[in-house]
C-alpha cells in the first residue's frame, strides 16, 4: 500500500499485523519495557519492517534503537522513517546521498476527537479540507497524518522541534498530493531549513497513509500519477545499485 506514495529510490516494508518472527534486538527494548503489550507489538513490528527495508538496501539485520529525542537511530548513510497505528506498521529507507529528508505516517481513517483539529490547524488549513470531503476519507485525520509525515521529514533534516501548528498543510484539489510549509524556520537549525516540502497520500483498507520525500538529486525522475495516485516503479537491490542510480540521475 505504501508503495503508491513513495518514489522508486525509497525502499519500504509494511505489515498489517504482527508476525511471530518479529522480535526486538539488543538495545531496542528500553522504550517499551514499561508499556502495554499492544504498544510493544507495534514498536517491535515497525523495527521488523525497518530490517526488511534495510535488507533491500543490501544491509544486514541490525538493531534500530531509539534516540533520546524519540527518533530511530539509522545506520550510517541511511535516512529512514517508521510509522505504526492500529492494524498497520511500516518503514521506509533510502541513502543520504539520494534523499535529504523522509517522513511517513499512518492513521486510521476515523474522525478526530472534538476540539483536536482546531488546536493544531489554522483557518486556511480548515477551509482547504472542504476539497477532500468527497473522497470517502476523514479530512481532519488526513490533515494530522500529513502534518506528522511532514514534521518527521523536516526534523530528520534540521534536528529541531517546531510546534505542530507551524507545519502548514495545503492539499491539491483533485489530486492526492499536498505541500507542507514550515513557519518560523531559522537557517541555523541543523544547517538546513526547508520552508516548503511536497507530499503524497493514499487511503485504503480503513487507513490513511502520507509520505514526504525530499530528494537531494534534482535530476531524479519525478513521481508519475495514475488516477490521482502516485505510482512509481520500485527499485530493489544492494546498496551499490543505489549508488549507480544516483550517478545516472
Amino acid at each position: 500500500m505504501i508503495e503508491l506514495i513513495l518514489p522508486r529510490f525509497v525502499l519500504w516494508a509494511e505489515e498489517f499485523g504482527d508476525p511471530p518472527d518479529a522480535v526486538l534486538l539488543p538495545g531496542e527494548d528500553w522504550p517499551v519495557q514499561a508499556t502495554t503489550s499492544e504498544r510493544r507489538r507495534a514498536y517491535t513490528t515497525a523495527r521488523h519492517c525497518a530490517r526488511r527495508a534495510l535488507g533491500r538496501l543490501g544491509l544486514p539485520p541490525q538493531a534500530i534503537p531509539k534516540n533520546l529525542d524519540g527518533t530511530p537511530r539509522w545506520p550510517s548513510a541511511v535516512v529512514g522513517s517508521l510509522t505504526h497505528c492500529v492494524g498497520y506498521r511500516a518503514a521506509a529507507v533510502s541513502t543520504t546521498s539520494l534523499v535529504a529528508a523522509l517522513g511517513i505516517d499512518a492513521e486510521p481513517n476515523i474522525a478526530l476527537r472534538a476540539g483536536t483539529l482546531t488546536a493544531v490547524a489554522d483557518r486556511p488549513e480548515l477551509a482547504n479540507l472542504d476539497s477532500l470531503s468527497s473522497d470517502g476519507i476523514h479530512p481532519d485525520r488526513l490533515l494530522i497524518c500529513a502534518k506528522e509525515s511532514a514534521y518527521k521529514a523536516w526534523f530528520s533534516m534540521t534536528r529541531s522541534y517546531r510546534p505542530f501548528p507551524d507545519v502548514v498543510i495545503e492539499f491539491a484539489p483533485g489530486q492526492r498530493t499536498f505541500t507542507a510549509q514550515v513557519r518560523h524556520c531559522r537557517q541555523s537549525e541543523g544547517g538546513a531549513c526547508p520552508t516548503e516540502m511536497t507530499g503524497s497520500w493514499t487511503a485504503s483498507e480503513g487507513l490513511l497513509l502520507t509520505a514526504v520525500v525530499a530528494p537531494r538529486a534534482k535530476a531524479l525522475p519525478p513521481p508519475r500519477e495514475r488516477n490521482g495516485v502516485v505510482a512509481i516503479d520500485d527499485v530493489s537491490g544492494p546498496f551499490d545499485e543505489f549508488a549507480s542510480l544516483h550517478r545516472q540521475a
